[in-house]
């Protein structure tokens, strides 16, 4: 009997440590030895996205219109134009530009007025500041009759003039410039010549009023005109103009002239939607 009694404490034995492991394995988590534990986690600072760059500003872009102009002598008496007197090459210097009637004499083209209009031939405008316009990288310039066609050569800096000379005797061209890095040189033209550009290499490297005469005939005289922007004109001989493509708005134009703006006088003006006409007063 005492052994049979033995036997049922040790069985009762038993299922105590075995309830009691299982209620302690149940509140602490125990884990078997084979088992790796997850490595804990560090906290650390949160993920951000790159803040987004933002929106570039719209830039504003008026429509682009024809701006057209009247350059007017407003008052006054019109100046009469001097005479020249020819005095050598009579043959071939008394001979008009574009034909007609032989005179003893060349007028003079600092300032040319129309007696109808008003209208000042030979002057420069430009649009103040305004860039991206048209290069004018090459321009013509004629010796026909003794006298220099036109009186003023358009170009953007770098270009250059294709000189000619269908007269049939020879002439010279002397370029007066006072900037460095402009071309001022005595080029002899010889009779016929179909074309010579100048300067041969370069151009026009900066802006400038090169006033341009002919060392054998003293009354040859005109002018390039060097204007940087690529939005500018020159006057015809009614004194009107017309530069395309200039932005809407307020703008400013400048205006040179050898004998009334030598120093560029400037005029603002404001251009609706569909351009305008403007007339420029120059006294």
């Amino acid at each position: 009997m005492r052994s049979g009694r033995s036997g049922i404490w040790v069985v009762l034995l038993a299922l105590g440590v075995g309830v009691t492991l299982a209620i302690y394995a149940k509140y602490h988590q125990v884990v078997p030895p084979t088992a790796s534990l997850p490595a804990p986690s560090v906290p650390g600072p949160a993920h951000q996205e790159p803040a987004a760059a933002p929106p570039a500003p719209a830039v504003p872009v008026g429509p682009r219109v024809l701006l057209k102009g009247h350059l007017i002598l407003p008052a006054g008496e019109i100046p009469a134009r001097k005479k020249m007197e020819v005095t050598k090459d009579n043959e071939a210097c008394e001979c008009p530009p574009g034909g007609g009637e032989r005179q003893p004499f060349k007028l003079d083209e600092s300032l040319v007025v129309d007696p109808e209009t008003r209208g000042i031939a030979h002057a420069v405008v430009w649009v103040k500041g305004l860039t991206g316009g048209t290069p004018r990288l090459e321009a013509d310039v004629d010796q026909r009759g003794c006298q220099f066609v036109p009186h003023v050569a358009l170009l953007t800096p770098g270009g250059r003039i294709k000189l000619l000379n269908p007269d049939h005797i020879a002439h010279n061209y002397a370029a007066h410039s006072q900037v460095p890095g402009n071309p001022s040189q005595n080029l002899s033209v010889s009779k016929h010549a179909a074309q010579l550009l100048y300067p041969a290499a370069g151009g026009f490297a900066k802006p400038e009023f090169v006033r341009v005469t002919c060392d054998v005939h003293p009354w040859m005289q005109m002018w390039v005109a060097v204007v940087e922007g690529g939005y500018a004109a020159v006057t015809d001989a009614q004194g009107r103009f017309s530069i395309p493509g200039v932005p809407a708005g307020p703008v400013t134009l400048c205006v040179w002239q050898e004998s009334l703006a030598a120093s560029p006088r400037e005029f603002p003006v404001t251009l609706g939607a569909e351009g305008g006409e403007v007339e420029l007063p120059l006294k």
